[in-house]
């Protein structure tokens, strides 16, 4: 599984979104529902947060399987990895485009 997080608006709503490639089958609600789970029972700011303002703020994003491989492939440097949270907007897009053709 690979993945990386961005915080966006929606609607006045802030979310954390992940996109995420799994290797099984899931739906991005039960990866949203399981994420949202895990925070709130281990966290108690997110926990108070979440409760405050009344709803789930983890999003889940898939993308197809390999997009992160091909994503690294063009990467320069000894050790090419994916920044997993608040990636540059010029990677994001690169990100997204080839997720968008497979």
């Amino acid at each position: 599984m690979d993945f990386t997080a961005k915080v966006e608006r929606n609607a006045g709503y802030e979310y954390l979104n992940i996109y995420v490639e799994l290797l099984g089958k899931k739906s991005a609600k039960d990866v949203e529902r399981k994420i949202h789970e895990q925070l709130y029972s281990t966290d108690q700011d997110y926990k108070m947060l979440s409760d405050l303002f009344g709803y789930n703020p983890v999003r889940a994003k898939l993308l197809p399987t390999g997009v992160f491989a091909k994503y690294l492939q063009d990467r320069k440097g000894a050790y090419p990895k994916v920044c997993r949270i608040d990636m540059n907007e010029e990677d994001f897009c690169k990100l997204m485009s080839l997720a968008k053709t497979g």
